[in-house]
């Protein structure tokens, strides 16, 4: 009996010896408030690892919350919840990525590019970063990063450190803005001003808050609408607009390769005011692209620089040129280039022109020239090309010129 007592303990030494004691085997969930030897043994690992800055006490606080948080994230778990479960201990036990700062222009190891999808992901989510998660740390998810910073008051250096990821993952700060009235155009006051700076913050307005809720105020309310999904936006913060903006709101990216919705209500603005003759199909393609640029023609915005922010909030805005009133601008710069008027809205008399009913095909613009003869002149709506066709007093038919020329080459 003796020597089988002597064999079974001598038996259970060997297994100890076998057996790393750096393996963590406990079954028990751990998280905030936790306290004891298994705790410690974790901090230890993630101390060891570089996620944990604090020397281990045993004492699971936020500051520990926080390292498993970014441990989890930069090893793979996509809704890391700062808990250490059955998950979390496999990974420990099993050669886990080390901490290192994650920044664009660095080479990635392989376990890294899988750190940053999992941080790519997470800023998608949150409305950062509207590209594909891919593991690469370009300049998409570099500007991503810094915007998140910016909006949650850490230092923006673009990189992904032991605060940045712990933030992701635990309660991105966010607006409070609490709403006493439904706000729109013409109110005035410090709830507006809220709004506004939250619209800056986010990427939608781009002019100094103020109070006042103006048309740029309203146009930028329209564009966050469509933006986050509203397919009617109506320019008025209630409560699904504030819902949002506490939220977790998409920012404002380039609305080429962003949220179709926003490309839709884009192109219905666009197809109201004359310019787009197609369905709108929430595609950026060639017919919305010539659209824009008539658009930023007809309203004195260079098209050189693309469908910017500028550009959305004068489509969204209830201040624009439309269509119609894009072919009288051109034909008034027509006639006062061939005439030499001091203003090209306001010719000398008995001269005058001015904008008659229109055909399903064509804008129709009646010119009165000295001597009592006039001009119709007919601009094609899609194209904008113009044909003449000239009477003589009493509206005598002349007959149609041969001169053509397009009103948006006289923008």
């Amino acid at each position: 009996m003796r020597k089988r007592l002597i064999s079974a303990i001598l038996a259970i030494l060997m297994l100890m010896t076998v057996i790393p004691m750096s393996v963590f085997a406990a079954s028990d969930v751990l998280t905030v408030g936790s306290k004891g030897k298994d705790v410690r043994f974790i901090q230890q690992k993630l101390y060891d690892l570089g996620y944990l800055t604090a020397k281990p006490d045993g004492i699971f606080g936020e500051k520990t919350r926080d390292a498993v948080i970014v441990f989890q994230a930069y090893n793979g778990l996509e809704s890391p919840d700062g808990k250490v479960g059955n998950w979390t201990r496999n990974v420990l036990n099993n050669s886990p990525v080390a901490y290192t700062v994650l920044k664009k222009g660095v080479v990635l190891l392989s376990e890294e590019r899988i750190a940053v999808r999992n941080i790519q992901k997470r800023l998608a989510s949150l409305g950062y970063l509207r590209a594909t998660p891919d593991g690469s740390y370009g300049n998409l998810t570099y500007q991503a990063v810094v915007k998140f910073q910016k909006a949650n008051g850490i230092y923006a250096d673009g990189s992904v450190g032991r605060v940045t990821a712990a933030k992701l993952y635990s309660n991105p700060e966010r607006y409070t803005i609490k709403l006493s009235r439904t706000l729109c155009y013409g109110n005035v006051g410090d709830d507006v001003k809220e709004v506004q700076e939250a619209l800056v913050d986010y990427g939608f307005l781009n002019v100094t808050p103020d109070g006042s809720y103006g048309p740029i105020t309203e146009a930028a309310v329209k564009l966050f609408q469509a933006f986050n999904g509203l397919k009617n936006p109506d320019g008025m913060v209630g409560n699904w607009t504030v819902g949002k903006l506490n939220g977790t709101p998409y920012t404002f990216e380039s609305i080429t390769n962003g949220v179709r919705n926003s490309v839709k209500v884009m192109q219905t603005y666009l197809k109201d005011l004359g310019y787009l003759f197609a369905t709108p199909d929430g595609i950026y393609g060639a017919k919305s692209a010539e659209a824009v640029r008539k658009f930023q023609l007809a309203n004195g915005i260079s098209t050189s620089d693309g469908l910017n922010l500028y550009t959305l909030l004068k489509i969204f805005s209830r201040n624009n040129v439309d269509a119609g009133e894009a072919a009288l601008i051109g034909v008034g710069n027509y006639l006062h280039e061939r005439f030499n008027f001091v203003d090209w809205s306001n010719p000398p008399a008995p001269m005058y022109y001015s904008a008659k009913q229109s055909t399903d095909t064509e804008y129709v613009i009646d010119f009165r020239s000295y001597t009592s003869a006039h001009t119709y002149f007919y601009v094609n709506k899609q194209t904008g090309k113009t044909r003449m066709v000239d009477y003589m007093p009493g509206f005598i038919l002349i007959g149609e010129s041969s001169e053509t020329f397009n009103v948006y080459d006289y923008m």
